[in-house]
Formats: structure tokens, C-alpha cells, sequence
């Protein structure tokens, strides 16, 4: 019998705000939204995460324009030999920055509060906003025990972001002048400074979310609705994990939109924002808000593999950790360990693996620790409820994968670029597993495929560490 998708939606009310807006910070996140200070590159983003150069000039070059009145246009140059970008190139052109050694603007570095005084100081001198300018640099530390840590380069512009209130101290005896500063903290800063030195304040209105819905019982689609915005070109809907990553972004000229939730991850929260975007090329932004999901069970329409069959309950994957838990057991295996002198000996790994893999586990790591090789195993992790580095679902939370040595079998892009794990040398490293060598075999011998031989074209990921039953 065909067995159809429920789900239920729930949206927290407008006055919780999403965990990755602090509740100090939604003054400010409403207010630079409204004044069109809020760049879609900042809202769309982990708003506690540490903010990037380009970001913070964004955020620098839209301060400048709201103070000055000014419409910005394509710059004359792009200075930088790192980064193509137009808001680097402007702040660069109207002398907020002035770039890092050798022509390089690090677009996706972090900024320093000192770095981030320097640039906000140069903002509101090019934009004439006038300034005190016999500021002591003691004076105004004279609490910090820090303060010694500040570039030369950068005291000037420290005193006077402390005295106007542009920056504050970590703590009440910390500068911290080499921190960096988050999202939302550069975001507030930004906001506070316009609110001080703006004459003429322009407003755009934010959208609402007014309500969401499942779309029926036969399907997984979420709709949500909001305010409409009169002057509004198109409207911008960003999706975020339970990271905050964004997990998928959707334009629409209407002011409901039915969003497919099939490849949501299970059992846990997202955030939903709405952009608008105006003729003149501004943005404001909705007050993030929350929704989460209560039950999901997943359609079965399409035929269950043998393998899918045997390690979920009539072949549908598992929804919650706590259904996942029931499902599984430890089993503990012989393994070789080395000391660092080389010497190999004797050893024992506990691993939490799927009950319907445990004895095919047994014997993949039984074959393993009798080969005259001696692969070492210093690490294996097995079942974990969580989701991948890449931020999609992780087939570990079903039990049916297994990590081996993860730091020497790295997870990484197919350029090499490590994900998790620090590197892969078979042949040079013993802790490094080989793809023509036992540890391989006797997990294909089982039906378990490796993530070494993911790199076939169809996969940006290549998996060193992973064995997994399901393929994925």
C-alpha cells in the first residue's frame, strides 16, 4: 500500500526572534533594514558568524551613501589583484580601505575591531561628517590593559570610535583590538552610527510573514504569505538550516510562495526571511523568524532498495533521533593500534553501528585484523544523528556508515581542499587506508562502498575516512 508524506509546520509567533539573531541585536537588524543599510550578503548569512572584509565594506559603502546623499557608481578601477568585487572596488575608490600587502583586499577574511574602527572613521570623513580630531589615544584606553595591542596605524581611529560610541570594550578592562566582530555586531555598529549623524533618514518598509501552512497531507510544500510592499520589484526568500546556512533561496513578484521541503533535513529548525528589493536598488529585510518540524514521515512512492529494506523499519528512513537509538547497537571489534616507535599491537574499538549491519561489521573488521598487514585503527566512529559539513542530512544518523582514522582520510573537495581532516598519503602515512588494500576489500566484500572512489565525475566530495552501507 502506498504510504503518502504527513508533515506538520510550525511557526514560532512574530515576536520570537531565530537563534542566530541575538535578542540585543533585533533593534538594530529592524532599523538598518528599514534605512537600507542591510546588504542581502549580511542577511542571508549566519548572523553570528564573524563578519568578511567585503561584507563589512558593503555594509561601510551603504553608511557612506546614506550619510552623503550620494547614488554610487561603478568604480573607475578594481584595485585588487583577490577580488573583482564593486562594493571593494567603491570603498577602495572613495578611501575607506586601502588594501592589504601586495594589491589584496582578503575579500572573505575576517575584520578586526581595530581594522573595522579604521574603516568606519575613514567612512564618515569621506561622507564630511565632522569629527573630533585632538582625541587622546591614553586617555581614551587609559582602562584597557589591552590597549598596548593596538597598530600604530589604527590609534588615531580607536579613540575616536570609543568616544563617539562607535565601539565599546570586550569588557570593562578588555579592548580586544585584534577580535574579530560578528554579523550582527557589525550590523548594529553600522545602524548606530547612521542614527547619530543622518539629518534626513530614508525608510523602507519591512515585509511580515502572515502565515504558513503545510500545502495538504499528500505533500511535504511549505506556503508562506506576507505584507505586501507597494513599491516592492520582486521578493527574496531565504531558507536557513538548523546551521544557518542558507538552504535555499527563491525570487517571486507575488507575496506567497510555495516552497518543496523533500529535501529538508529531518526533525529540526529553519528560518525563514523575506527580502524585498526596490527600484532604487535598496533591500530591507523581514525580522528573521523560526519554523520547525514536528512529524515527517517520508513518501514512499518510488520502489525501497534490498539494502533500504533491511536497515529501516519497511524500508523508510529514520525521522527522529529517538527513533534512530532504537534501532541501534554497539559491537566491539579487534584492531591493530601503533605506538610511535612503528610497533603494532593489540587492540579493541567499540562502534555504535545500525543492529541489521552488526554482524556484517564484525566479520568486515575480524577479516581486517587478521590480515598480515596490520592496518592500524586509531579512530572509528560509527552512528552519529547529525548532519554532514556541507550542511545536508548525514547518513551516519542511520547507522550505516563507519569512519576510519579520519584526521590522516580527510573528507575533502575534489581540489583537495580539506572539509574535515587534515590529509590523505597512502603508501607514506600507515594510517592512511589504500584503495587496493585490505581495509577496502573486506568492507566491499559486505557490500559497503568507500568514499575514496567518489571522485567519478558526478561528485564535487571525496570521502577517504567513509564506508557506507547506503552508498551515500
Amino acid at each position: 500500500m502506498r504510504k503518502f508524506l504527513a508533515l506538520l509546520l510550525f511557526l514560532l509567533p512574530t515576536t520570537v526572534y531565530a537563534s542566530d539573531l541575538s535578542s540585543w541585536a533585533k533593534e538594530d537588524y529592524a532599523a538598518a533594514s528599514e534605512h537600507g543599510l542591510l546588504p542581502f550578503t549580511v542577511a542571508v548569512n549566519n548572523l553570528q558568524e564573524e563578519i568578511t572584509r567585503e561584507e563589512f565594506c558593503e555594509l561601510a559603502v551603504r553608511l557612506y551613501a546614506g550619510l552623503s546623499g550620494e547614488t554610487l557608481s561603478e568604480p573607475d578601477i578594481y584595485p585588487f589583484e583577490d577580488s573583482d568585487s564593486i562594493v571593494m572596488a567603491q570603498a577602495y575608490q572613495l578611501g575607506i580601505i586601502a588594501g592589504k600587502n601586495n594589491n589584496m583586499a582578503d575579500p572573505l577574511g575576517s575584520i578586526t575591531r581595530q581594522e573595522l574602527a579604521k574603516m568606519l572613521v575613514n567612512t564618515l570623513k569621506v561622507a564630511d561628517i565632522p569629527l573630533k580630531r585632538d582625541l587622546s589615544f591614553e586617555t581614551a584606553t587609559k582602562s584597557f590593559h589591552d590597549a598596548s595591542e593596538v597598530a600604530p596605524w589604527a590609534t588615531t581611529d580607536i579613540a575616536t570610535a570609543l568616544h563617539y560610541g562607535f565601539i565599546s570594550g570586550f569588557s570593562e578592562t578588555q579592548l580586544a583590538p585584534l577580535f574579530g566582530a560578528t554579523r550582527e555586531q557589525a550590523v548594529a555598529i553600522i545602524n548606530r552610527t547612521y542614527q547619530k549623524f543622518s539629518k534626513s533618514q530614508s525608510t523602507y518598509e519591512l515585509p511580515r510573514i502572515l502565515s504558513h501552512t503545510a500545502d495538504s497531507i499528500l505533500n511535504a510544500d511549505l506556503n508562506l504569505s506576507w505584507t505586501p510592499i507597494p513599491e516592492a520589484l520582486e521578493y527574496s526568500i531565504i531558507i536557513k538550516d538548523g546551521n544557518f546556512f542558507p538552504f535555499t533561496m527563491t525570487a517571486t513578484e507575488n507575496t506567497e510562495i510555495t516552497i518543496d521541503t523533500s529535501d529538508f533535513k529531518t526533525g529540526g529548525a529553519y528560518t525563514a526571511i523575506v527580502g524585498v528589493s526596490y527600484p532604487d536598488g535598496s533591500e530591507s529585510f523581514s525580522i528573521p523568524l523560526d519554523f520547525h518540524y514536528l512529524y515527517r514521515t517520508k513518501m514512499t512512492s518510488k520502489p525501497r532498495t534490498e539494502k533500504e529494506l533491511r536497515v529501516f523499519p519497511e524500508g523508510d528512513a529514520f525521522t527522529t533521533k529517538e527513533q534512530a537509538d532504537a534501532y541501534m547497537v554497539e559491537v566491539t571489534v579487534d584492531v591493530w593500534n601503533m605506538k610511535s616507535d612503528g610497533t603494532k599491537y593489540p587492540a579493541k574499538r567499540t562502534i555504535c553501528v545500525n543492529s541489521a549491519l552488526a554482524e556484517d561489521v564484525k566479520e568486515i573488521f575480524r577479516i581486517i585484523y587478521e590480515h598480515p598487514s596490520q592496518f592500524p585503527i586509531k579512530s572509528v566512529g560509527g552512528y552519529s544523528w547529525r548532519n554532514t559539513a556541507l550542511g545536508k542530512v548525514s547518513q551516519h544518523s542511520y547507522g550505516t556508515c563507519i569512519d576510519i582514522n579520519p584526521d590522516e582520510n580527510y573528507y575533502c573537495y575534489t581540489n583537495g581542499t580539506a572539509i574535515t581532516g587534515s590529509h590523505w598519503l597512502p603508501g607514506e602515512d600507515p594510517y592512511s587506508i589504500t584503495p587496493d588494500g585490505i581495509v577496502v576489500s573486506a568492507f566491499a566484500e559486505y557490500g559497503w562502498d568507500w568514499g575514496g572512489n567518489w571522485n567519478n565525475g558526478r561528485n564535487s566530495v571525496i570521502d577517504y575516512m567513509h564506508f557506507t552501507f547506503l552508498g551515500k
